[in-house]
């Protein structure tokens, strides 16, 4: 092999490397918004100090993926009956919004707080929109 073939080798063996190491980064990201259905098949899963209902399977492994990314502990998927005991019964009265959908209707919530402790207390699978108040 010449030093030509040789360089031409090593360029393409470098090119599919690096090639498969984004697709692996790809792959593994999170931030990278995965499109999920809104259909209803609420997921019920817990940590230490509540109870979180997630619309369907495909946006609670998304949120699964993103507490990884930030080296949370996992969600525990449970009983709707075992989740619901933890709802929380009170929160701060800090004031940071956030905005919530459920079945196409926007709630703007006081804080992430009242966002979570209001689906549970109302079985509602609200999903997170955005940080702030709704927009109309």
């Amino acid at each position: 092999m010449n030093s030509k073939q040789l360089l031409i080798s090593l360029c393409l063996c470098l090119f599919v490397t690096l090639m498969m190491t984004a697709a692996t980064a790809l792959a593994d990201n999170c931030s990278i918004t995965r499109k999920c259905s809104t259909f209803e098949e609420t997921v019920y899963a817990v940590d230490k100090h509540r109870c979180y209902l997630f619309r369907n399977p495909c946006i609670f492994s998304l949120e699964q993926c993103r507490r990884k990314e930030r080296k949370q502990k996992e969600l525990s998927v449970v009983s709707k009956e075992e989740c619901l005991k933890k709802c929380s019964d009170m929160c701060t009265e800090e004031y940071a919004p956030v905005c919530g959908e459920f079945n196409g209707s926007l709630k703007t919530f006081p804080n992430k707080c009242d966002f979570y402790r209001y689906s549970c207390k109302n079985n509602m699978s609200y999903m997170f929109v955005d940080n702030g108040a709704c927009r109309a």
